[in-house]
C-alpha cells in the first residue's frame, strides 16, 4: 500500500514512522522545505513510548512526485486542508482514499468537496507527540484511534480493514 502523509508535522512523522514499520510505502508531502530537506536528508527520528528509532523515507513539496496513492493520510493544519485535498484528488487511485485525523471542524467536509465523500474517513486519535525539530518527533503517549466513512457506505473502512493496527493503548506520564 502506498501512502502519502500530508503534512509532516508531529503527528504526521509519528504515524506516517507507524505504518512505515508496518510495511506500507510511505512517502511525505509538506509544504515547507526545511521540513522535506531534513527528511529526505537524515529520515525519521522518533522517540518516545515506542522506543528510539529512524527510518529512511521520501519527502517532498511537489504533489506531482507523489505519484498515484493509495492513501492520504491528512495531518495539516486545518487552515491547509484544502491546499491538500488538491494533491489528494491529483495523486490518489480510483480505489484511493483520503483518511483525516486533524483536530477541529470542516476538515473532511473539505477533502469530501475535492475527492468525493465516499472516498474520505475521518478519525479521531489518542496519540500525542510534540515536534523536536524538522523530522524528529517525540510520541509521549500511545493511545486508540477511531475512524469511519463520513458517508455510513461501509466499503472504503472495509478496504482499509486492519491492516496496519495499533499496539494496544498505552499511557505514559503522570
Amino acid at each position: 500500500m502506498r501512502i502519502a502523509v500530508l503534512g509532516a508535522g508531529a503527528m504526521g512523522v509519528i504515524f506516517g514512522g507507524a505504518l512505515s514499520r508496518a510495511g506500507a510505502e510511505v512517502v511525505f508531502f509538506d509544504s515547507r522545505s526545511e521540513v522535506v530537506d531534513a527528511i529526505n536528508r537524515h529520515g525519521l527520528r522518533i522517540s518516545g513510548v515506542m522506543g528510539d528509532f529512524s527510518l529512511q523515507c521520501a519527502a517532498t513539496t511537489e504533489a506531482y512526485d507523489l505519484g498515484q496513492i493509495d492513501m492520504a493520510l491528512v495531518l495539516v493544519n486545518a487552515g491547509a486542508t484544502a491546499t491538500v485535498a488538491a494533491v489528494a484528488e491529483r495523486c490518489l487511485r480510483p480505489t484511493g482514499y483520503a483518511l483525516t485525523l486533524q483536530n477541529g471542524f470542516g476538515n473532511w467536509e473539505v477533502l469530501a468537496g475535492k475527492v468525493g465523500v465516499g472516498r474520505v474517513l475521518a478519525g479521531s486519535t489518542f496519540n500525542c507527540g510534540a515536534g523536536l525539530e524538522p523530522g524528529k518527533s517525540h510520541q509521549s503517549d500511545l493511545g486508540p484511534s477511531w475512524l469511519g466513512e463520513v458517508d455510513g457506505a461501509g466499503e472504503t473502512a472495509s478496504r482499509s480493514g486492519n491492516r496496519y493496527r495499533a499496539p494496544s493503548a498505552h499511557r505514559s506520564g503522570p
